[in-house]
């Protein structure tokens, strides 16, 4: 198990080679990637361990350790000093290589750590201090030759390498290689400039022929012609972002951190563009992402979510109005005459939402109140919803009798927006009614750019409040839990699995981010996805983690 890990790492280093253009700088690697010391990770497996398992987790984790390399485990490794490593690029992608740097105590115990690991070293022939490296069958190196030498404390393992090029002169020091003050756990970066002619070439070709890739693709999709096309321009699209990249880009870096405290896991990507270029100034100009229904998801929330739809680009826009307008004649004949005019009106919406590039949601329960119950608030985007809200003022008008004494318009206002309500609490199966209860309703507004639902027992309240928010910046996508309300949400449908939940995540009385996707510009455009572990491992344990 711990062979296949070690060398796992050493394939990432030689394999992770995206091609870019090229950059600034033209002197040393065109990419690197550095790792926190085995000392920290392995003291931060530990403490992940120990939150979400206990002391059974961490002894556990040492038995399984020593069952793979006996009592002296890491001995031959310096636990207190960074990992490196770098490619080494080559005009055909077939001969390209890498080398893994490991900070070691000293020879000797080095290579009886290999011996633990069951991998064999021998030293080449007529090539001094050079070592040949024999993994594991179930390695799944397959020709690639790996060979190992011995420089300024660390094991340069080489992967699909000539012997020249691990020659001592030409390795790497460790300066050029790692970046001091890094903090993440785990770093790679590429520098475009250092990318040859050659490879440049190959990169450009390769999105040259995305669009006949996509189109041949699209093209056995079951759908119609004018879609297609639609769908074709998304490769089209990929090809410019991915031509300016390659002409415009300085470097590419990717961060992944791992918080044990906190259980967090972020992966941060990064491209910085070579001044005076369009993709410069793209970068600079990336505004903050704003959700008009942000103020949707507060403190009083049990679970929620807001997002900003893609709709930046042109290509996306018109696949989106598309796939609409697909829609719209796929259920032509499925949707009762007396309804088309409602629904004609809500797909034209859609598509005013999609062509302002605007598109808004936000969602949260909420709650208990005093009484253990639950409700929800809703906000999605809609360009001018008058038309929409007129024709069903027309259907509502014309209804049953039944319809209108349930569904009452006009009940109040927030400004000039009206309100609509629904008594609903009276029709609602018990398990709803557990959750909602007896005295819930449904309140709807058609404000100027989106349509408001609340759901509870207060959703008049609600909802005059919830169009008194403001839009606020956000992540792109943000889905945040509180546990404790959650597990009370959970419990009120059914106990066991409300105690089920408590007992895997906890019951933290904290609305926090499990998962969410930010971008920001200035003078690099940062991606940065962020994944809160606890849910994922806890479930994965089915216990509680310890305090702190």
């Amino acid at each position: 198990m711990m062979s296949r890990t070690f060398l796992a790492v050493v394939l990432f280093a030689t394999t992770a080679t995206p091609i870019f253009a090229q950059a600034a700088k033209t002197d040393g690697p065109a990419i690197t990637v550095q790792a926190q010391p085995l000392g920290k990770l392995l003291a931060d497996v530990k403490l992940i361990a120990q939150k979400v398992g206990g002391a059974d987790a961490v002894k556990t984790f040492d038995e399984k350790l020593e069952d793979a390399l006996g009592e002296k485990g890491f001995t031959g490794i310096d636990l207190t000093r960074l990992f490196g490593g770098y490619v080494i690029l080559k005009d055909d992608l077939e001969d390209i290589g890498g080398v893994v740097m490991v900070p070691v105590t000293n020879e000797k115990d080095f290579l009886a750590l290999l011996k633990r690991m069951k991998i064999d070293a021998e030293l080449v022939k007529d090539a001094k201090g050079l070592y040949e490296l024999t993994p594991p069958d179930d390695a799944n190196l397959g020709d690639k030759s790996v060979r190992m030498r011995f420089k300024n404390g660390y094991a340069y393992l080489g992967i699909n390498l000539e012997d020249a090029e691990l020659a001592s002169e030409k390795l790497l020091a460790v300066k050029d290689v790692i970046t001091p003050g890094e903090t993440s756990t785990f770093a790679y970066r590429t520098y475009f400039q250092r990318y040859s002619k050659e490879l440049k070439g190959q990169a450009l070709a390769h999105a040259d022929g995305l669009p006949a890739l996509g189109k041949g693709f699209v093209s056995e999709l079951p759908i119609s012609d004018g879609l297609k096309e639609q769908l074709t321009e998304l490769f089209n699209y990929t090809k410019r972002i991915n031509t300016q990249l390659y002409a415009e880009s300085d470097t590419y870096a990717i961060k992944v951190n791992v918080d044990p405290k906190t259980l967090e896991l972020s992966i941060e990507s990064g491209i910085t563009a070579l001044k005076g270029t369009q993709l410069a100034k793209d970068i600079a100009d990336r505004k903050p992402t704003i959700n008009r229904f942000a103020g949707l998801v507060t403190d009083q929330s049990a679970a929620g979510f807001k997002t900003r739809l893609p709709l930046f680009a042109p290509e996306f826009r018109a696949a989106v109005e598309a796939l609409l307008k697909e829609g719209e004649k796929a259920g032509a004949d499925k949707v009762p005459e007396e309804y088309q005019p409602v629904a004609k009106e809500a797909l034209q919406g859609l598509l005013r939402t999609v062509k302002s590039g605007n598109f808004d949601i936000a969602a949260a329960v909420i709650g208990p109140d005093a009484k253990g119950k639950f409700g929800a608030n809703i906000g999605i985007s809609f360009e001018d919803p008058s038309a929409l809200e007129k024709e069903l003022r027309k259907l509502h008008k014309s209804a049953p009798d039944g319809v209108k004494n349930l569904v009452k318009l006009d009940v109040a206002k927030s400004g000039t927006v009206s309100i609509h309500n629904a008594e609903i609490g009276a029709f609602l199966p018990s398990e709803a009614k557990a959750i909602l209860g007896d005295e819930a309703s449904v309140s709807f507004a058609f404000a100027p750019k989106g349509i408001y639902v609340t759901v509870g027992k207060d959703s008049l309240a609600q909802i005059k409040a919830a169009l008194k928010t403001e839009p606020a910046p956000v992540s792109v996508l943000d889905v945040a839990i509180n546990p404790k309300r959650l597990q009370k949400l959970i419990a009120a449908g059914n106990e066991e699995a409300g105690k089920q939940f408590g007992d895997t995540l906890g019951i933290d009385d904290e609305l926090r981010s499990v998962f969410a996707i930010s971008v920001e510009g200035g003078s690099e455009l940062k991606i940065r996805m962020v994944v809160n572990l606890k849910p994922i491992v806890g479930a994965a344990m089915g216990r509680l983690a310890p305090k702190d």
